[in-house]
């Protein structure tokens, strides 16, 4: 399997993760006049994208992250257990699209959420998608041999 492109992949699912997270935000932020019905349409949208994308990653991901180093089985817990929390999270911002709560704590609530997951997919993308990470090419060194 080649990594390059699946890492490459992966990035531009981010790009457009955060893309959708700056629709949301944008409609979040409209005054008390606006409409719900556009949040919850640009809600629906990040939470299809992100379950498309946390379901892509695992399928092509799966086995791959725990053979890449020494630190690879960890890699692989702390992907799936992110992977679980960003599915609450997702729902979460859902619920809260459609609690009647007053629209300035609807947004907080949001803006909470949308930054866990903006926060989760720069270390992702540290720790797992980085190209000194998730490479084709395998560098081995000799101690002995220098």
């Amino acid at each position: 399997m080649q990594l390059t492109p699946l890492r490459e992949q992966l990035l531009q699912q981010h790009a457009t993760l955060r893309g959708l997270v700056t629709e949301v935000l944008a409609e979040t932020d409209r005054g008390p006049d606006a409409s719900d019905e556009s949040l919850r349409t640009a809600l629906g949208k990040l939470t299809a994208a992100l379950g498309e994308h946390n379901r892509f990653e695992e399928a092509s991901l799966r086995g791959v992250v725990a053979q890449l180093d020494a630190w690879g089985p960890q890699r692989e817990s702390m992907m799936d257990s992110r992977h679980h929390e960003e599915h609450q999270l997702s729902l979460e911002a859902l619920e809260q699209s459609f609690a009647l709560q007053p629209r300035p704590e609807r947004a907080a609530a949001l803006h909470r959420i949308l930054e866990a997951l903006l926060t989760h997919m720069k270390h992702e993308e540290r720790e797992v998608l980085h190209p000194n990470v998730l490479r084709d090419d395998v560098i081995t060194a000799d101690p002995f041999g220098g």
